[in-house]
C-alpha cells in the first residue's frame, strides 16, 4: 500500500518538475525562481525514490546515495529560490 502512494508522489513531483521547467524556459518572468522550484520537485522525487528503496530493503548504498543527492539538490534549490525572492 505504501509503495503505491510513493509511486503516485513520484509521478506528481515529476509532473511538477516538467511544468516548472517549461515555465522557466518559455516564461518571461524570473527564470531562476521557476528553476529553483523545478529543482525542489526533483529533490522530492529523489527522496521518494530513497523511501521506496528503504521499503524494498534492496540496496543500502543506492538508498544512502539517493538521500545525499536529494539533500544536495534540495539545498541548491532553496538557495536559488531565496536568492531570487
Amino acid at each position: 500500500m505504501m509503495n503505491r502512494y510513493i509511486n503516485i508522489f513520484r509521478y506528481l513531483t515529476a509532473l511538477g518538475a516538467v511544468l516548472f521547467g517549461a515555465i522557466a524556459v518559455f516564461g518571461k518572468e524570473s527564470e531562476l525562481m521557476y528553476l529553483g522550484i523545478m529543482l525542489l520537485m526533483l529533490s522530492l522525487n529523489v527522496f521518494a525514490h530513497a523511501i521506496n528503496l528503504r521499503g524494498k530493503r534492496e540496496n543500502k548504498a543506492k538508498e544512502i546515495t539517493s538521500y545525499v543527492v536529494g539533500s544536495i539538490v534540495f539545498f541548491v534549490s532553496v538557495f536559488l529560490i531565496l536568492r531570487n525572492w
